[in-house]
């Protein structure tokens, strides 16, 4: 009897459970070297220069180059691998500035060099910059330029604007002046 007592007593009993665990932590960066911003680039923001000594401070670390094809512009380099093309104006300051590497993050979107595009109904505009369109939302410090033909994207038609989801991203650029000067109002985002 007494073995039946501790069998019954031993299926009723149970272990009191371990307390939750807490954790104060956040989700851990995606691993950019550096990170596109509405408000900057990296190390850049609207009031940096964009001149060689300025650029080496601001990327110390990194390998800035100069270069003059028909304008001058800087490239950033980690290695042999480009990351950054700098396009200054004439009077020093930054024109815009653009991701040339996966390895460049932008904050709150999965826009990265090389990857497949989503993301096409944040956008209102795209121009054709040379051979391919560059989108942005009006108003906006960060848009994407594309790996496909002008033809058919340029403007702020919506349906065309659409089909860049899936499209390859070129570059991320940012500029210091917002792109079309202008916020983008509620009628600009109507499909």
């Amino acid at each position: 009897m007494r073995i039946a007592w501790l069998v019954v007593f031993a299926g009723c009993y149970s272990a009191k459970p371990a307390p939750p665990t807490i954790q104060n932590r956040a989700e851990a960066s995606t691993g950019g070297l550096l990170t596109i911003t509405e408000d900057g680039f990296g190390p850049l923001h609207a009031e940096s220069q964009a001149t060689l000594t300025a650029l080496r401070a601001a990327f110390a670390g990194y390998d800035v180059r100069p270069t003059n094809d028909s304008t001058l512009s800087y490239s950033v380099y980690l290695g042999d691998e480009k990351l950054v093309w700098v396009i200054p104006n004439e009077d020093g300051t930054l024109f815009n500035v653009h991701a040339t590497s996966p390895r460049i993050e932008t904050m709150g979107r999965d826009w990265r060099v090389g990857s497949a595009f989503q993301g096409a109904s944040s956008l209102t505009d795209c121009e054709c910059w040379g051979d391919n369109p560059t989108c942005y939302r009006r108003g906006g410090h960060v848009a994407v330029n594309f790996k496909i033909a002008c033809s058919g994207v340029q403007g702020s038609d919506r349906s065309a604007l659409r089909k860049l989801d899936g499209a390859v991203i070129q570059r991320v650029i940012w500029s210091p002046k917002p792109f079309a000067g202008e916020s983008a109002d509620a009628a600009d985002l109507q499909p």
